[in-house]
């Protein structure tokens, strides 16, 4: 019996010590499995740089086989064949002004562009500076500048003393003067890819005074959920053009459409806000032709309507005095027509807290305030014809003052149509048209209404060159009846 029981203790021992080594190796092969998928999914991101890169760089080769071919015929003489016919394919495989105004509406973008063109950022809200991010690069530096003569017949609008139009070229039509003469705008991109996850970037724009510009953007952009077919998201913190509608590109004499803002830009909603927050945003693919993005914001907010104001703040204000707060969320959906995007935005918050006795008894921005805003948006294009518009609607609800809330609303269409894309001698024609109206109030003198209507030309004599001339009929009517007609000259060159 004795004998037994040492040959079970015997037995157990030896089993254990088996035992125990099968779970180790079980974990050693899960941790050699999980190991060998990391590596190859990492081949195959470089694989696919690989391809990326090589492709970038066929088509630089061919740029340089095309230019020095025009270059081997003489400046004096005829292009040859060859050489127009790779212009030609290049002219037309660049982006148009249209695809630029319309990018982020599911808009394909050639990847050789510095544009944003991978399939996840084919549903990815386009902000004014992505249009200068170039995935291929670590480091980002890019500008513009832009000279315009505009001449209108008269001020236009109710607004004494207020400030004219300073960061775009051409004037705003809150601002009560439609001054004539020569205009300058220019901006600075300056941004990294500090890792493929994370991102800085600075927008710094020229607002007349070359000692004083506006910081625009500052904002660092983390991705952690990067997903090449599936939901992607980011969060964004410092300060950033508000996300409200798609409204912000007309402040950019580079991408906007025409060179005087519409009155619903200014007027309807606060003016040139640059928004000093944070903000979650991604991408969320359903199928190959159908998805949206979304986002939500939380920024320290404005106090005011007016562009001076905002424009003011975004110099000086780097601390929330008043603990005001801003919520805004937009939904951007692509519903499957190609490219048809629609988007709808909503904004509430606290603009002012108590009793301003600076301003005068007949001025809004003396007494407390919250803001609400929604607004719908849509961009389409149909080969070389684009359509570009936004319907806002807004509420400044004020307390103890003459008037229980101001109502603003008013919307803005843009057609656009590309009627000459062809190298080497013009790039690229586009006619143009804009209806804009908007409802604006005071407090004393009621409801007045602002209507705009814009015809021009946008022509693109080489790469990085665009030249507009574009003529308005405007007029307001409800208070005074002003019309305020004019035209205006601008070139731009970015580089």
């Amino acid at each position: 019996m004795k004998s037994r029981w040492i040959g079970w203790g015997l037995a157990a021992a030896v089993m254990l010590p088996n035992a125990a080594w099968s779970d180790e190796k079980a974990e050693l092969k899960s941790q050699i499995d999980e190991l060998r998928q990391a590596i190859s999914q990492h081949q195959q991101e470089m694989l696919r740089r690989q391809a990326e890169d090589a492709q970038r760089q066929q088509q630089l080769i061919e740029r340089v086989q095309a230019l020095q071919a025009k270059l081997e015929q003489g400046s004096g003489s005829a292009v040859s064949q060859p050489a127009a016919a790779s212009l030609a394919k290049e002219s037309a495989d660049r982006p148009s002004f249209l695809d630029r105004l319309l990018h982020g509406a599911g808009v394909t973008i050639p990847s050789h562009e510095p544009m944003r063109a991978s399939e996840r950022d084919r549903w990815r809200r386009q902000t004014p500076s992505g249009h200068y991010a170039d995935p291929t690069s670590f480091f980002l530096l890019h500008a513009y500048t832009t000279v315009t003569y505009a001449d209108f017949q008269r001020g236009l609008g109710s607004e004494p003393g207020a400030n004219e139009q300073i960061l775009v070229a051409g004037t705003s039509s809150r601002s009560g003067k439609h001054e004539s003469g020569f205009r300058n705008d220019s901006c600075l991109f300056i941004g990294s890819e500090v890792s493929e996850s994370l991102e800085g970037i600075l927008e710094i724009h020229n607002v007349g005074n070359a000692l004083n510009p506006v910081v625009t953007e500052s904002k660092i952009v983390w991705s952690p959920i990067r997903g090449e077919s599936g939901p992607s998201m980011r969060f964004v913190g410092g300060r950033y053009w508000w996300p409200f509608g798609i409204h912000s590109g007309e402040w950019f004499s580079a991408l906007n459409a025409f060179s005087l803002l519409s009155p619903v830009a200014e007027e309807v909603v606060p003016a040139h806000w640059n928004a000093l927050g944070v903000m979650a945003e991604g991408e969320w693919p359903v199928t190959e032709r159908m998805g949206f993005n979304y986002l939500f914001s939380v920024d320290n907010g404005v106090t005011s309507f007016e562009l001076a104001d905002n424009v003011g703040m975004a110099r000086t204000n780097q601390f929330d005095q008043d603990a005001n707060r801003t919520f805004t969320t937009r939904l951007g959906v692509f519903p499957g027509i190609e490219n048809l995007s629609l988007g709808a935005s909503l904004s509430t918050g606290v603009m002012r807290h108590g009793l301003d006795t600076s301003y005068a008894v007949t001025d809004a921005r003396r007494y407390e305030a919250d803001l609400l805003a929604y607004g719908f948006d849509g961009t389409y294009r149909i080969g070389d014809l684009g359509v570009r518009g936004y319907w806002y609607v807004s509420q400044e609800r004020l307390t103890n003052a003459p008037l229980k809330r101001l109502d603003r609303d008013g919307g803005t269409l843009d057609v656009l149509y590309t009627v000459f894309k062809q190298a080497p001698v013009l790039r690229e024609i586009t006619l143009k048209g804009r209806v804009s109206t908007a409802k604006d109030v005071t407090l004393t003198d009621g409801s007045f209404r602002r209507s705009q209507y814009g015809l021009g030309i946008n022509a693109r004599p080489q790469e990085h060159f665009l030249l507009k001339t574009e003529y308005f009929i405007q007029d307001e009517r409800g208070i005074d009846e002003v019309k305020d007609n004019g035209f205006a000259l601008s070139g731009t060159v970015e580089f």
